[in-house]
């Protein structure tokens, strides 16, 4: 069954950027107000001092880190079970404006912050920034190595602080906006040319024939790999498909 919940149920704006679960299954939502947090019976709303739009949320153990303009840290639980935030900017020593924080995700023992233009490392005590030569359009880690996908539709990894390419510009010179795994494959998603496999520091094209079509109508927007059997892929105009690569078939709700 699905369950389907509107801006008045929840009591926010109607654009959420990002979802994340913690362990006990609570879901917190990257909203234009502020963090969202729904236990399955009840929604609340949790507004960050500057009142900024939140464009990211990721939980990783006892916290919930998120990322907005100019502003990224993290929330816990106080003693009541309300939120509390702590803001990590302080300990970014480079100067950085108008930089807006749109992916987190945990590498070995850090968590990475991302931009459009650089890269935020925490330790859980400082902050090491990172800035390549292009502009950032994705990030995932596989197979504890950390891909970068970027705008001029490149694969680049960061390893040892310094970013290696792995691929050379892709011949649709098409942005890479999604960057997920499949079964330890490296898969980027770009916007109209459908999804491909990084194989041998080539990327090739992934998936049916059918899926690459409908992909280059509708646009391509996020993916989700659900288990061997299903990935789920969000599109700009097409809606939601649900998408088979044993078979190949696809369902579009």
């Amino acid at each position: 069954p699905v369950t389907s919940y509107n801006s008045s149920d929840y009591s926010a704006a109607s654009q959420n950027w990002g979802l994340s679960a913690d362990a006990n299954g609570t879901l917190y939502a990257a909203n234009n107000e502020g963090l969202l947090r729904f236990d399955g019976q009840r929604w609340e709303l949790y507004t960050l001092p500057n009142k900024t739009i939140l464009r990211s949320v990721f939980c990783l153990g006892t916290r919930i880190y998120t990322g907005s303009y100019e502003e990224f840290g993290y929330w816990t639980n106080d003693e009541f079970g309300s939120l509390e935030y702590t803001s990590l900017s302080p300990l970014i020593k480079s100067k950085y404006a108008n930089e807006e924080f749109w992916q987190i995700t945990a590498w070995k023992d850090k968590v990475i912050f991302r931009s459009f233009g650089n890269l935020y490392i925490y330790d859980g005590e400082s902050i090491k920034t990172y800035k390549p030569s292009e502009i950032i359009t994705a990030l995932d880690v596989v197979n504890n190595q950390l891909f970068l996908g970027t705008n001029s539709g490149r694969i680049i990894e960061f390893t040892s602080g310094k970013f290696n390419a792995r691929t050379s510009t892709n011949t649709n010179q098409t942005a890479i906006i999604e960057l997920t795994s499949y079964k330890n494959t490296s898969l980027a998603g770009t916007r109209t040319k459908g999804l491909f496999a990084l194989e041998n520091d080539k990327l090739v094209p992934w998936g049916s024939e059918n899926l690459t079509r409908f992909l280059e109508v509708n646009e391509l927007n996020k993916v989700e790999v659900f288990n061997d059997d299903l990935l789920i892929i969000g599109t700009v105009k097409g809606g939601i498909i649900y998408y088979n690569p044993k078979t190949g078939a696809i369902k579009n709700h």
